[in-house]
């Protein structure tokens, strides 16, 4: 894996849109079908930005993208070019689906105060081109985040509003820690415990 260069920007927001357009969360930001794409690649154009030390890619080919927070780093970055870009979108999406985000925010911002602690790894987002579903790259990308946080010994936590990611989740460890409704949608927040670095060999030398 490696950092998503900020000159690809454009073409991420395009992948991003792809693989949320059926997405619950974004048929009820953006329940018109045409025009959702255009506005996830606008938010994603500026969430991307806005977080673009955070953003991971399996590969120059962009076939699977993440936005992996560090502990104690689950901030974003502001500049001027983006507030003008943030603004651009907000005026672009509508009334509607604005209150819809800013409810959203402000919901998300207080269940994570009260469930997920600051010194944790954060998934905020993964995806898949939808072509490329289906070969692991999912897998490969959420596994080599694993190893990164079992190798500093810390907990990783993601959220989603699809029920149907739950089960894939769990694959991994993550357990649901709350639950939670957003208008009509279900929020569920999961971790992963944290890991020793060293409990494999504790399992073994116990053994």
């Amino acid at each position: 894996m490696k950092a998503l260069n900020p000159e690809f920007v454009d073409e991420a927001s395009r992948v991003f849109a792809k693989a949320f357009f059926h997405d619950p969360l974004y048929r009820w930001f953006f329940p018109s079908e045409k025009s959702r794409f255009r506005k996830i690649v606008a938010l994603y154009r500026f969430l991307l930005l806005a977080n673009i030390r955070h953003v991971w890619v399996s590969s120059e080919l962009l076939e699977g993208m993440a936005i992996w927070k560090s502990p104690y780093d689950h901030g974003i970055t502001m500049s001027f070019s983006l507030l003008v870009q943030g603004a651009r979108f907000v005026f672009s999406a509508g009334v509607v689906a604005l209150a819809k985000m800013v409810f959203f925010a402000l919901f998300t911002s207080s269940f994570r105060k009260r469930y997920m602690p600051e010194e944790v790894f954060f998934l905020s987002a993964i995806v898949v081109d939808p072509p490329c579903q289906g070969k692991g790259i999912g897998k490969m990308m959420i596994e080599g985040f694993l190893v990164e946080a079992e190798r500093v010994g810390v907990g990783v936590y993601l959220e989603t509003q699809n029920p149907c990611n739950v089960p894939y989740y769990e694959r991994f460890g993550f357990v649901v820690v709350e639950k939670g409704k957003i208008g009509v949608l279900d929020h569920v927040l999961m971790k992963r415990e944290a890991k020793s670095p060293h409990s494999g060999n504790e399992k073994r030398a116990e053994g």
